[in-house]
């Protein structure tokens, strides 16, 4: 993976974070296909995030002053506590989760207690909260890299990762970023549930970097991609830039193809990750 570059992508990345935050931090109640809603969630205000302007300086700066605030969002699920403390830059300060006994109600404060899985600096972790299915904690990095978002996945019985993979950004702002409507059948939102074998499930655009560039000898590069996606349609996917300046300034088969295209993940031991039908997307890295 490459780092993003793009003005388009940079854009996309303050759109999914905001949507990450609302989302984390004020979904309501669950939504089908979605994380789990909270029992309880609490914010608690620790002030201004960025020193007091001048009183010369621009109202800008004093509109950024005033609402740019060092929070902590705590949120109660029947068997997990999640906090995260916020003072608006790019990742958490720190994010943290604990298994809760029955009936236990730890406090929302800043302070760690044992069993408490903390993730900050001190371990080279910094992103976001995610949300909460089941017994499993979701976290997202802080940006994108090559038109996805990595994710990963804890256990909270354990405290261990258990799955990451990286879901497409370009498709959950597909309009934005291409112009146009997205094609039948695109994920444009991960979808999560629980199966009737009680395993959580999975469904969105994973993102991967093909082994060849599909604008270069179309058929043989597509056939070998196809394979290994096990994708049914024969024609191959029109590969896009970011931009006028993306994929058209890099000579074909420069570059490896970035492509993006539907999976089934259960979330058993191990996992099972299954490609199924739907669109495949394809696109320049960064």
């Amino acid at each position: 993976m490459f780092p993003v570059k793009t003005c388009v992508n940079a854009v996309l990345i303050l759109l999914f974070l905001g949507t990450v935050a609302s989302e984390a931090q004020d979904r309501p109640r669950a939504e089908r296909d979605s994380f789990d809603a909270p029992l309880e969630k609490k914010i608690l205000d620790f002030g201004p995030s960025y020193n007091r302007p001048s009183a010369s300086a621009p109202a800008w700066q004093w509109k950024q002053y005033r609402r740019t605030r060092n929070r902590l969002f705590c949120y109660w699920f029947p068997t997990i506590m999640v906090k995260q403390y916020d003072i608006n830059q790019k990742g958490a300060e720190w994010f943290s989760f604990i298994r809760l006994a029955a009936n236990a109600h730890p406090a929302c404060t800043r302070s760690h207690v044992a069993g408490e899985k903390v993730f900050d600096a001190n371990n080279d972790w910094w992103g976001y909260f995610l949300g909460v299915k089941g017994d499993f904690v979701f976290v997202t990095d802080p940006d994108g890299t090559s038109g996805g978002i990595q994710f990963h996945v804890y256990d909270s019985r354990t405290g261990q990762q258990v799955f990451e993979d990286a879901d497409c950004l370009n498709c959950m702002y597909f309009k934005k970023v291409y112009g146009e409507e997205p094609p039948p059948g695109l994920i444009s939102e991960m979808k999560i549930n629980t199966g009737a074998d009680g395993a959580i499930r999975l469904k969105y655009m994973r993102v991967e970097q093909a082994d060849c560039d599909l604008r270069a000898d179309v058929a043989l590069c597509w056939d070998r991609v196809r394979v290994k996606l096990d994708a049914r349609n024969p024609k191959p996917p029109t590969c896009r830039g970011y931009d006028a300046t993306g994929y058209e300034k890099y000579a074909v088969g420069e570059l490896s193809s970035m492509v993006a295209h539907p999976v089934l993940v259960s979330l058993t031991s191990p996992p099972v990750i299954k490609n199924i039908d739907g669109p495949v997307l394809c696109w320049a890295p960064e």
